[in-house]
């Protein structure tokens, strides 16, 4: 066995130890070779930095301070104007000469460090042309060991979901990413699903106490409905005997006058305002007594002949609504009379409510009711 050691300067061993086992005959191992993959003997360092700049810089500023010294404090006039701009432009020579030799000098002493990057450059495109295959195939097995490890959690979610009673409509577990690093252990993972789970299953029940509340809720609605309709239900057949009406008062053609806060009291009057109502039509639409038919000549009453036919009753005839209500009917059109819808928007007490649906019903006006609220007396 050949082992190659670092340098005691060189760092540790890196990578992993390479086998390259030869054939083996019974339990005898013939030949092993084990080589170990140490980093590279790098000692970065700087083996000269001598490089000394020096200029005349205290020479130069001398003499330009006395240079300068004689254009402080002029005064340009129109007499001096050409003087002064030839001054000027002298001055702006100076600043121009000490700014090329700036730029001059800097890019000198910039091009060690140029090289320098340069250089430095070429190393690390060395580094990542070993780096990069790496890093990939670093990349692919963590992908995949990630995708792994995410369908043993979702499996497990799965059993664990099954196993609490959560239905499949409501599981919307999703393995989180945190999960699937490496620093989270099996144990923490397995966890946090459990917990995850736990809370769905908290929920389910939650929604199904409030769904069974709702139905609860529900339900007696329905039954007070019903026990409000089969009480109002009881006065329409009560007010119809009373007022003997042929067509007895229903429960829908007093529902929209009814809400569940009216009292017994409220619903009695507003059935029974309907009930008289219908009663007035009712009457007023009874056919006339046809069983004899006056003998004009004066002898008398006679019954018709068997082979007559009994003439047809008159229509019958409504009573006079300008008594019942207190309206002055205009006349009945002579020549044409076309049908118009209307909006009409008025306010009335609740016992005179059946007396204007009876009055309109007499008219033969259909209507029906877009809303209706009670207002404050004296609105």
């Amino acid at each position: 066995m050949e082992i190659k050691k670092p340098s005691k300067r060189g760092p540790r061993p890196i990578l992993s130890v390479a086998e390259n086992p030869a054939p083996v005959t019974g339990d005898l191992v013939e030949h092993l070779e084990v080589e170990i993959i140490t980093e590279p003997e790098m000692q970065l360092e700087v083996l000269e930095n001598s490089h000394r700049f020096r200029w005349n810089f205290a020479e130069i500023k001398t003499g330009l301070q006395a240079a300068i010294s004689k254009y402080t404090g002029l005064v340009v006039t129109d007499e001096n104007l050409p003087a002064m701009e030839k001054t000027q432009r002298e001055i702006a020579g100076l600043r121009g000469r000490v700014d090329r030799f700036r730029k001059e000098t800097k890019q000198k002493l910039s091009e060690p460090a140029v090289l320098f990057e340069g250089e430095v450059k070429e190393l690390l495109d060395i580094i990542a042309n070993a780096e990069a295959p790496l890093a990939e195939q670093i990349k692919a097995y963590e992908i995949k060991r990630q995708a792994a490890r995410e369908l043993v959690l979702g499996v497990f979610a799965q059993k664990t979901a099954a196993g609490m009673g959560l239905r499949p409509e409501n599981n919307t577990y999703k393995v989180p990413s945190k999960l699937t690093n490496r620093s989270t252990t099996d144990a923490a993972a397995l966890a946090e699903v459990a917990a995850d789970i736990d809370l769905l299953v908290e929920k389910q029940t939650s929604d199904d106490a409030a769904l069974e509340e709702s139905r609860r809720k529900d339900k007696e609605a329905i039954e007070l409905q019903k026990q409000l309709d089969e009480m109002t239900e009881a006065i329409c057949r009560d007010e119809s005997a009373s007022y003997k009406l042929k067509t007895p008062i229903t429960v829908a053609e007093v529902r929209h006058l009814i809400t569940r806060g009216t009292t017994t009291e409220q619903k009695l009057l507003i059935i029974s305002g309907a009930a008289k109502a219908r009663q007035a039509v009712e009457q007023a639409c009874a056919p006339a007594d046809t069983t004899s038919v006056p003998d004009l000549s004066g002898a008398g009453s006679r019954p018709p002949p068997p082979d007559e036919e009994m003439p047809a009753p008159l229509p019958p005839q409504l009573p006079s609504l300008d008594a019942a209500f207190g309206v002055k009917l205009p006349p009945p059109p002579t020549v044409r009379d076309p049908l118009f819808e209307c909006t009409i928007r008025f306010r009335c007490r609740l016992s005179i409510a059946p007396k204007i649906k009876a009055f309109l019903a007499s008219l033969g006006i259909t209507y029906f009711v877009v809303s209706q609220s009670e207002v404050p007396d004296g609105e």
